[in-house]
């Protein structure tokens, strides 16, 4: 090749911006884009062989670049917006089930009732809160929340097997939806990926199954979906670890929330060996420990 041009769009081909090419050996171009964000990127060039002929390849919506996603810092204040301004979202019950769920996300037996409550009575003002059947806020379909006048906010409360939406912003494979983590399970280990699929944390299902409930690993996580929304995931392996992240988000994490820069944090909580904390429920004399926590590569 004698010459190549190349150029890149935001627009879809609408409008072309030229780039600068370097040639560092034979028949090979390379270039460097601008810092961009929340943009699809087509991308053409122009080669032009010694002589004169020219080929031109036009690629629209090459690729995505995604926005930097928040951390749970970015929930700061979320307990004085007005009202309507969050919307509330629990996995329904499967004794009073009231619709019909995504493939693969079950009914929940009610005791994410607890969790939420940590959330909800943060709040300064009247806020919603809905069953994930409700398809008035909800897209039966996919799980997705449905865009709403107002709401900025989506607090998902119950993992991605018993709570919709929680299962379509992990398994969604639109990439401006989709959360920093997504969980999985093999016969022996509970197991978080990142975006690439890469391995964050693999955890013992046995550590998590203590039939009276001593253990578990919660998750926090937060996002920014493609409609503009905040969206924060909570949910533990079984309830109490859901039961958790509540107690958790409010008495540890949010005195401080400036602090929490990342994306999502997997926390193992562990109930006192002794004394009056040892009761089998998420308080103050238990430990807490960060096992991954991190951002969207």
């Amino acid at each position: 090749m004698s010459s190549v041009q190349a150029w890149f769009s935001i627009d879809e081909g609408t409008n072309w911006n030229s780039l600068t090419l370097s040639n560092p050996w034979t028949n090979y171009y390379e270039c460097q884009l601008p810092g961009m964000s929340d943009v699809y990127v087509s991308l053409k060039a122009t080669a032009t062989n010694a002589l004169g002929n020219t080929e031109t390849q036009t690629t629209i919506r090459g690729f995505y670049v995604r926005a930097a996603q928040p951390g749970l810092s970015g929930l700061q204040g979320f307990d004085s917006l007005g009202s309507g301004s969050i919307l509330m979202v629990i996995g329904d019950i499967s004794v009073n089930q009231h619709g019909t769920k995504p493939p693969g996300v079950n009914f929940q037996i009610g005791r994410d009732m607890t969790p939420l409550g940590y959330f909800s009575g943060m709040l300064g003002e009247d806020q919603l809160t809905v069953f994930d059947t409700n398809p008035t806020w909800i897209d039966m379909t996919t799980g997705r929340p449905l865009m709403a006048s107002g709401v900025n906010l989506i607090a998902a409360i119950g993992g991605p097997g018993i709570n919709a939406v929680s299962h379509y912003y992990e398994t969604t494979a639109d990439t401006v939806d989709r959360a920093p983590i997504t969980f999985s399970m093999n016969a022996t280990h509970y197991i978080w990926t990142d975006w690439n699929g890469s391995e964050v944390l693999a955890v013992l299902r046995s550590s998590c199954s203590d039939p009276l409930g001593s253990s578990d690993v919660l998750v926090m996580q937060v996002l920014r979906d493609a409609d503009d929304r905040l969206v924060v995931l909570f949910y533990g392996t079984h309830y109490y670890g859901t039961w958790a992240a509540g107690w958790y988000f409010k008495f540890v994490v949010y005195p401080t929330i400036t602090d929490w820069q990342d994306s999502y944090y997997i926390v193992r909580w562990t109930d006192a060996a002794s004394g009056s904390s040892a009761n089998f429920t998420p308080d103050q004399g238990d430990t807490y420990t960060i096992l991954a926590q991190g951002s969207p590569p």
